[in-house]
């Protein structure tokens, strides 16, 4: 195995292992405070995604996931593209397509991140001078 292939092999593995814990979370804490009930685990109370994303620790749980996942996801296509495409061209054409698609949604996610933050803090003031009238 070349270098760059056993890299790629041991990322894939470790963004992997990364990811079971938060989709552990995700499925026993965030999902049930959205309203979507996988297991019976209890009542739990609805909230907004604001509410849940107030907490820096939860902002911080979704954001390593987002990123493993994506990395995790180039990986694993660029490992079909160079096992399955032979022609050269059309194998940097598809590699730079999902070097794109993925640095798009980076972009996506952190603008998305960026305007939650500023509505959540926006929020805040705005209960913050509700609360001294």
């Amino acid at each position: 195995m070349s270098g760059t292939a056993t890299r790629s092999y041991m990322m894939q593995r470790v963004t992997g292992v990364v990811m079971m814990p938060i989709s552990i979370w995700i499925l026993f804490y965030l999902l049930p405070k959205l309203g979507i009930v996988i297991f019976k685990t209890g009542d739990v109370q609805k909230q907004t995604l604001y509410e849940i994303f107030s907490g820096i620790d939860n902002i911080t749980y979704m954001i390593i996931f987002l990123m493993c996942g994506l990395y995790h996801g180039v990986l694993g296509v660029q490992s079909v593209i160079h096992d399955y495409i032979y022609h050269s061209a059309i194998k940097k054409i598809s590699t730079i397509c999902v070097y794109c698609l993925t640095i798009f949604s980076i972009i996506f996610l952190s603008v998305f991140c960026i305007d939650m933050h500023l509505k959540i803090e926006n929020n805040k003031k705005i209960n913050i001078s509700a609360d001294h009238e």
